[in-house]
């Protein structure tokens, strides 16, 4: 009987001839094939005798048992078929995750449906499919390109440069800390930490950021102490009471708080003499042409300078025209090249009558001694030379003289004290 059903399942016609006494034959016809059991009704089957589903009824890849590797699809499930490469294909454990998907372990029994896009099916997004973005301080993290994903805090890394305009009052992130990266290594090795990123604004530390002869300049309010080459002295200015002045320039106690040019404060400069000092007389050009020279006077050097009267010393020229004859002197000529210093004798301005004579007769020699006239072996070239002796501001003039008995040359005793060696006419054409 079993061998006769095979054969009408198959397609074959049921055998003729009489039935079994007091047994009833059942055919497929009047069984029911049930798909959530894994059968499918088979028309081709209805005249098999038959009462079992694996007697009528086509099994579908639903019941088929895959491999470990292998399982189901949902799309097989239906079909009819009793062999694995009908019904079977790889489960996702078998899929290499790529792009910016990974693994998802959850998903290693799911078995893909033709035409799946495997990745979204069996994988999971990774880290590498989120955006960091540059512009709020986050970098991509290569160590976490395979992490499943999470957001940009987790994935990314996050630098110094995320927590602009977030610092506290008065405090901001240096240009120089941008790029520092949250749990990384900062300039001197150490670890970076949120607190490590901001650092206070010139504002923040007005009060003790500038020393004595400083002042605070507010408009640099904003800079970042650790921006500053100079630390919390670059928030200040330099004033003039912290300035040195030049030689010929003296402190002027008005502009002892400047740190700005031309009065105004917008226009913040680094002090020098102009701004902070006061031109005394050691600068002060003497007018010559007028009968004034520069003063050897100390004192009246160091005086704020003003007009020639008040920092020059005079000339001759500007002293009585009868100062050196009302007592015998002659006038030290030209009167306006010769200075005027005040001294007992009008020394400065005055000599012996016969100096002008000596000069004008004589030739000026060296050394300043006696040997001057030594060697001058005629009478016409004895003559022609003096001697000059030094004494004090002054030299002593003396002729040179023939003695006859000796014929020799010789040093005179005329001698003339007081004398200019050269006069002032003769030295300004030197």
């Amino acid at each position: 009987l079993q061998d006769a059903s095979a054969k009408l399942k198959s397609g074959s016609a049921a055998a003729a001839g009489p039935a079994t006494c007091g047994a009833e034959i059942k055919y497929c016809s009047t069984f029911v094939c049930l798909e959530s059991h894994g059968y499918q009704a088979n028309i081709k089957y209805k005249g098999n005798p038959g009462a079992s589903p694996e007697e009528c009824c086509d099994a579908l890849c639903l019941r088929f048992e895959c491999n470990n590797t292998h399982g189901v699809p949902k799309d097989r499930e239906k079909l009819a078929g009793a062999t694995h490469a009908a019904c079977c294909a790889l489960k996702c454990s078998w899929h290499n995750c790529i792009g910016p998907w990974t693994e998802d372990k959850t998903k290693n029994d799911v078995v893909p449906q033709e035409g799946d896009d495997l990745n979204k099916v069996c994988c999971q997004p990774s880290c590498a499919s989120v955006t960091c973005d540059r512009a709020k301080g986050m970098l991509v993290d290569p160590k976490k390109a395979t992490k499943p994903a999470g957001d940009e805090s987790y994935c990314c890394l996050t630098t110094c440069k995320a927590f602009q305009g977030s610092c506290t009052t008065n405090r901001a992130v240096p240009t120089s800390r941008l790029n520092w990266i949250l749990g990384g290594k900062d300039n001197k090795g150490g670890e970076v930490g949120a607190a490590d990123c901001c650092d206070d604004t010139c504002q923040k530390i007005k009060d003790e950021a500038c020393d004595e002869g400083w002042a605070y300049i507010p408009a640099l309010h904003s800079l970042v102490i650790a921006d500053l080459p100079a630390g919390k002295t670059g928030c200040c200015q330099r004033t003039c009471a912290a300035y040195t002045c030049s030689e010929g320039w003296t402190a002027n106690p008005a502009h002892a708080t400047y740190h700005w040019r031309n009065g105004s404060e917008s226009e913040i400069a680094e002090p020098d003499d102009e701004m902070c000092c006061t031109r005394t007389c050691k600068l002060h050009n003497c007018n010559r042409s007028a009968g004034f020279f520069t003063s050897i006077d100390p004192q009246k050097l160091a005086k704020k300078a003003a007009t020639d009267q008040e920092c020059c010393d005079q000339s001759c020229s500007l002293q009585p025209e009868d100062q050196c004859s009302s007592i015998g002197l002659s006038d030290i000529e030209p009167r306006n090249a010769t200075p005027y210093r005040n001294d007992p004798g009008h020394k400065s301005c005055c000599e012996p009558q016969l100096c002008k004579t000596l000069r004008a007769s004589k030739q000026k020699l060296d050394p300043l001694d006696g040997s001057a006239c030594n060697g001058k072996d005629t009478i016409a070239s004895c003559h022609q030379y003096m001697a000059a002796f030094p004494d004090a501001d002054k030299d002593i003039l003396v002729p040179c003289v023939w003695n006859a008995t000796l014929s020799f040359c010789i040093v005179s005793n005329n001698k003339t004290s007081g004398c200019e060696r050269e006069s002032q006419e003769q030295n300004k054409t030197s």
